[in-house]
């Protein structure tokens, strides 16, 4: 899940996750990706850490908060990863802006490999 009030950022990382063979929903706020999340569980969420409303910090503290959720990578993206990366400590990765889109790659399929895996034992 991509989660960006930027919709051109979004849908290109929407398409470059279909190119990289992973599903990429979009949403434009922390208060729509939060209703997604409650219908689908994401294999992972990438969230911008500035929007308006509820910021990136608070989407991951409230992904975190939720024992459903304890999972789900989460990786914070902005124009400013120093201040992203002191406010939300709880983030699995950042990804600073403009993305490099091999960084991004590389990021989301190490940490989605062990989630499949542990979803994969889940299920059987």
């Amino acid at each position: 899940m991509i989660v960006d009030d930027e919709m051109a950022v979004g849908n290109m990382l929407a398409a470059c996750c279909d190119m990289w063979g992973m599903e990429g929903i979009v949403t434009s706020t922390a208060i729509e990706a939060l209703g997604v999340i409650a219908e689908t569980i994401p294999d992972a969420i990438v969230t911008d850490f500035m929007m308006p409303g509820m910021n990136g910090h608070e989407l991951v503290r409230a992904v975190r908060g939720n024992r459903r959720f304890v999972d789900v990578p989460l990786i914070l993206m902005s124009a400013v990863p120093e201040a992203a990366a002191k406010d939300s400590p709880a983030a699995d990765a950042f990804l600073a802006k403009p993305l490099d889109l091999d960084e991004t790659e590389r990021v989301l399929r190490q940490l989605t490999a062990g989630e499949r895996r542990t979803r994969s034992r889940d299920r059987r």
